[in-house]
């Protein structure tokens, strides 16, 4: 099941499962793929960019993209618009 639904779509056990497990897994499948420079120099231009402010999944992977200069899409497919195989 998707991570991006609104809470209603999930049950408890559900969104335990789908966002507090996809998540993470999404953020170290980043990590790996574009390395831990890269990964914490996004993490830190994230957070400067969008403190006090609302961010929405598309800045998120801009800003990741940007910061690797490369494409995340695959993950992003694949830990929070993809089903658990």
């Amino acid at each position: 099941m998707p991570v991006n639904q609104s809470v209603g779509a999930f049950n408890e056990r559900e969104y335990v499962a789908m966002v507090y497990n996809k998540g993470p897994l999404f953020f170290d499948a980043m990590r790996k793929q574009i390395g831990d420079d890269k990964f914490y120099n996004f993490l830190r231009a994230y957070f400067d960019g969008y403190r006090y402010k609302v961010a929405f999944p598309d800045d998120l992977l801009k800003s990741a993209e940007t910061a690797c200069a490369c494409s995340l899409r695959q993950e992003y497919q694949t830990w929070i618009l993809g089903p658990v195989k």
